[in-house]
């Protein structure tokens, strides 16, 4: 009976999500999905979507101006059907989800999308295969401009070393299709370096030590951009600039859970809507800083409210 919270700013997107915990069993749940105004250029700029969480598994999403939800559904009723029915995490793979989707309908609606964004690496244990299936059957032949390859590993703690190295070694290899733009805390971004040779040179909490964190990835994975949030600033670095701006930190926070999902979401949209890079980092911090004094997610005005204001930010002790 846990709740979760997923939001994707975005005009058009493929999202694959999971539920971040599983329960012991499967019984029935409910599912909500909202369409809400949020930062971007237009009402169809975000999609918030609630999950209540009572089963086990996962769900596919796929966003194009609105909602359009092939396996959740929007009234009571069980919230996984025919695709995730009775399966765990860890039970998902390429195969499954190629025979399950079909390879043309994966093609049709990857195709409509800006941004593909894949969470939660570590409890899908095939995701890393599911990359590799993207990459040899539909990524290639999409088309159009670049689409934007989003990717929260959410804590690889859980996973092996061998597991992580082979994860980063295959988003190398989807760069070459997609700009793979990788998403970190800092716990996380110590660990990708640790095996890739590396380690974090600095003090923890510290701002330029992060962006120097972020340069080392990027240009060692030769992915699209790196980003690194912390509790009081946030960077991150493509192959052409990197930028570290202060965060929005507050010692009473009301609800912390979420915080790094409201940094994801606010980063993407900006970057979406052509933010230049300081910027988006800044609509990002805006938007976990103001999630975590109210425990809601803001809309456009909240955000552009928040930052007029200016609140008054706490000091990292």
């Amino acid at each position: 009976n846990k709740s979760h919270h997923f939001k994707v700013w975005l005009r058009s997107a493929a999202v694959i999500l999971s539920c971040r915990e599983a329960c012991d069993t499967c019984v029935d749940g409910c599912a909500c999905v909202h369409p809400r105004v949020g930062i971007g250029v237009c009402a169809r700029a975000w999609v918030w979507v609630r999950v209540r969480v009572d089963v086990c598994g996962w769900v596919w999403v796929c966003v194009r101006g609105g909602v359009g939800a092939r396996v959740l559904r929007s009234t009571r009723g069980p919230l996984l059907q025919d695709l995730t029915q009775g399966l765990l995490p860890q039970d998902l793979t390429y195969q499954l989800l190629r025979d399950k989707v079909g390879l043309n309908a994966l093609k049709e609606k990857l195709s409509q999308a800006n941004a593909i964004a894949m969470v939660n690496w570590n409890s899908i244990l095939g995701m890393t295969g599911i990359w590799e299936g993207l990459a040899r059957d539909v990524l290639p032949g999409l088309g159009g401009p670049r689409r934007l390859f989003f990717v929260d590993l959410c804590d690889p703690r859980k996973r092996t070393r061998q597991d992580l190295r082979q994860c980063l070694a295959t988003l190398t290899k989807i760069q070459a299709h997609v700009d793979v733009l990788l998403s970190l805390n800092y716990s996380e971004a110590k660990q990708c370096l640790e095996v890739l040779g590396a380690s974090y040179s600095g003090a923890d909490e510290n701002a330029e030590a992060s962006r120097r964190a972020a340069v080392q990835l990027q240009q060692m994975m030769g992915i699209h951009m790196v980003s690194i949030h912390q509790l009081a600033s946030c960077c991150a670095a493509t192959a052409t600039e990197s930028a570290a701006v202060p965060g929005y930190f507050t010692a009473k926070p009301k609800l912390t859970t979420g915080g790094g999902d409201n940094f994801n979401a606010g980063l993407l949209s900006a970057l979406l809507i052509g933010c230049k890079l300081d910027t988006a980092l800044r609509v990002a911090g805006a938007t976990t800083g103001y999630y975590v004094r109210t425990g809601n997610s803001p809309s456009l005005e909240d955000i552009v409210d928040f930052l007029k204001s200016l609140p008054r930010l706490d000091t990292l002790k």
